[in-house]
């Protein structure tokens, strides 16, 4: 699978939902990692590692290419546990062009990570941070979106609809 030219992507963008995968990756002090987007949409805010799926590509597939490619390795889709599904209806774009925002239909998973600090940055994110659930759901610079996945952490239950409200 590879992404496509960049004219198609546009037209996607202007024109349908894309569907993407963000991981809450909870470290043993039960902190979950989120990354400063440096591009459109939402850039500057905090927001779970993720990123979109390409058409035709298995998301057992997606999961290892995603995470590879915003946090330097690889997570299986055995390793996470489903929290839901957001809606985000973004203003703006990653082609900062005028006109026209970016609709996401979100799948939100959680994840153990081992370790202590958080992984070195990657091309999307000027930086990684843990913060505590609490702490994160009262973080003026987490996006919104990712609060109803945060609140399913922090609530460990899940709505019978998968679609989770910010």
């Amino acid at each position: 699978m590879k992404p496509l030219p960049l004219e198609d992507f546009k037209a996607v963008v202007r024109n349908t939902p894309l569907f993407s995968i963000d991981f809450l990756l909870l470290d043993p002090h039960n902190r979950v990692l989120l990354g400063r987007r440096k591009n459109g949409p939402a850039a500057g805010c905090l927001l779970p590692p993720g990123g979109r799926i390409f058409k035709n590509e298995p998301m057992k597939d997606a999961i290892r290419r995603i995470s590879r490619s915003e946090l330097g390795f690889e997570i299986t889709l055995a390793e996470l546990s489903f929290l839901g599904l957001v809606e985000v209806m973004y203003p703006d774009n990653v082609f900062d062009e005028a006109g026209f925002g970016t609709h996401y239909i979100s799948a939100g998973f959680s994840v153990p990570y081992a370790e202590n600090s958080p992984p070195l940055t990657d091309p999307q994110h000027s930086e990684f941070v843990f913060l505590s659930i609490t702490d994160a759901m009262n973080h003026p610079e987490v996006h919104n979106f990712s609060k109803a996945f945060l609140a399913a952490l922090h609530r460990d239950t899940k709505p019978s609809a998968g679609l989770l409200e910010y």
